[in-house]
């Protein structure tokens, strides 16, 4: 004969039964190694997690971006029609620039040290002085023409990267902005002057970034004049104050250092400006170590740098309205 329940139970055992199988499911389910019987069922595969990309800076604001796959796109021909007479002279034409720098981060020795990606590079074209001075700060430098890219590219391809590209619009800019370390607590860098003398100095609490400003040149239509110069700057506020007539202005600022090595290269149209550690840059109180090296969670990383100015040619004529064109190559 069966058992029989209190009959204010029933609902409490009702309960229990129901929910054993659910309770034995679940147990089943949590199981992390297969029994002995169950050996042909592979074990779950967990897809590891991406890894964050690199915080964008505030002058770029650009993600990540692939390798461009050309750098020389056919030149625009902007056209500024206003209301002049016939005979009025013609305006002398202006040339608008477009300037875009690619700073790209491979492992430590795969551009600096291939001798493959060199023979591309003119760099006999710097002033042999300023050349001398950059390479003993750890940093080398020279320019290529647009048509050789792919020929980086495909060297560039053969070793993991990541590009950040930071853009300029207008005839003259300065101080364009290229962020390359934060969060320094210290660091000492010497600097070798243009007049063979050795600076140093050590900063703490700071970033490291590179600043660039271009020009055209007037009597060189189509080729611009570059200057670069890196920058170290405090990330701990300083309070200022300044007095005009009998009232006194306070204010907070960050202290900057600007280490000037004369680098100005004038870069013909249609050629880049390349920018890259040298030999000195192993040396830990070099510009070239301070600037274009880092240290990456498995591997030293290093900075190679393509600045590629694009000009566009820009005409007023007289007439009434603005129409734009496009010039062929």
């Amino acid at each position: 004969m069966g058992h029989r329940f209190p009959p204010m139970k029933k609902k409490a055992v009702l309960s229990v039964l129901i929910c054993a199988p659910s309770v034995a499911i679940l147990f089943c389910g949590c199981r992390t190694k297969p029994a002995s019987g169950d050996s042909k069922v592979p074990p779950m595969l967990t897809a590891p997690a991406r890894p964050a990309s690199r915080p964008a800076t505030q002058n770029a604001g650009k993600a990540e971006s692939p390798l461009p796959v050309t750098l020389a796109p056919p030149p625009r021909r902007v056209v500024r029609v206003q209301g002049a007479g016939p005979k009025d002279p013609r305006p002398p034409m202006q040339l608008g620039t477009r300037f875009d720098v690619y700073d790209i981060v491979v492992p430590a020795g795969a551009i600096s040290r291939r001798e493959a990606f060199w023979k591309l590079i003119d760099e006999d074209k710097i002033d042999p002085g300023t050349y001398d001075v950059l390479r003993r700060n750890g940093m080398r430098v020279g320019v290529a023409p647009l048509a050789d890219w792919p020929g980086m590219r495909d060297l560039l391809d053969d070793t993991p990267c990541s590009t950040r590209l930071s853009s300029a619009t207008g005839r003259d800019l300065t101080n364009l902005e290229i962020m390359l370390k934060h969060d320094i607590l210290s660091e000492s860098i010497f600097v070798f002057m243009p007049d063979g003398s050795l600076i140093g100095r050590t900063f703490e609490r700071c970033e490291n970034m590179l600043t660039v400003s271009f020009q055209q040149l007037p009597r060189k239509p189509g080729e611009l004049r570059v200057s670069l110069a890196p920058r170290v700057r405090s990330t701990r506020k300083q309070l200022t104050f300044s007095v005009l007539g009998n009232e006194r202005e306070f204010s907070f600022s960050y202290p900057e250092k600007t280490l000037d090595l004369n680098l100005r290269a004038d870069i013909p149209l249609d050629y880049l400006l390349v920018v890259a550690p040298s030999d000195e840059a192993k040396y830990p109180s070099s510009i070239g170590q301070a600037f274009l090296m880092q240290d990456a969670a498995a591997e030293r990383q290093e900075h190679v740098m393509f600045m590629v100015p694009r000009m566009f040619q820009m005409e007023e004529e007289s007439g009434v309205g603005i129409k734009a064109a496009t010039a062929p190559r």
